[in-house]
């Protein structure tokens, strides 16, 4: 499968070390603390009680969206006037997910009831995904991008491409 041409990948993949990923402004980023389980007023304790796919938490009056569930491989991706993180569920290499997420954004039905939403707002300029374990300001392996359009929300979808591939569609909208 080819990627049509307005898909454009935004970074690398990432994964965190056990826990949730973590997407803010990297403006924002700089009030996550991240901590450990065991601290129960920690950052990173927070997003891991997060219910669902994809969930929010305000810390200091920031927002930061909280990428939940097993640590998934996860890369940013442009189409047309959207932001997507798409999640690796199952796939047998990454080109066959990123073919069938090219695949499953090219035939998207605006119509389609997302598993999950959240309130979100994004203006225009950096974003970075991080491990939640970390520090927002930690060199932590995460993926700093930029996106093109402001977005009021995330909208999760489960996608079943076939028997070996599936994935999550986090879409910023």
């Amino acid at each position: 499968m080819s990627m049509p041409s307005k898909f454009r990948l935004l970074s690398d993949w990432i994964e965190s070390n056990g826990g949730p990923l973590v997407l803010t402004s990297t403006q924002n980023a700089k009030a996550w603390r991240g901590g450990f389980w065991e601290d129960e007023s920690s950052h990173y304790r927070a997003a891991c009680n997060v219910k669902g796919w994809t969930g929010l938490i305000l810390i200091e009056g920031h927002q930061f969206a909280v990428l939940n569930d097993l640590p998934l491989p996860t890369i940013a991706a442009n189409v047309d006037d959207s932001t997507l993180l798409i999640r690796w569920l199952y796939a047998e290499s990454d080109e066959e997910l990123l073919g069938a997420a090219a695949d499953w954004v090219s035939r998207f039905d605006s119509k389609s009831v997302p598993a999950c939403e959240i309130e979100l707002a994004c203006r225009p300029g950096s974003l970075v995904i991080f491990d939640s374990a970390y520090d927002g300001t930690a060199d932590h392996g995460g993926a700093t991008f930029e996106i093109e359009y402001p977005a009021e929300s995330i909208r999760t979808y489960m996608v079943e491409a076939d028997e070996q591939t599936a994935f999550l569609v986090d879409r910023l909208v």
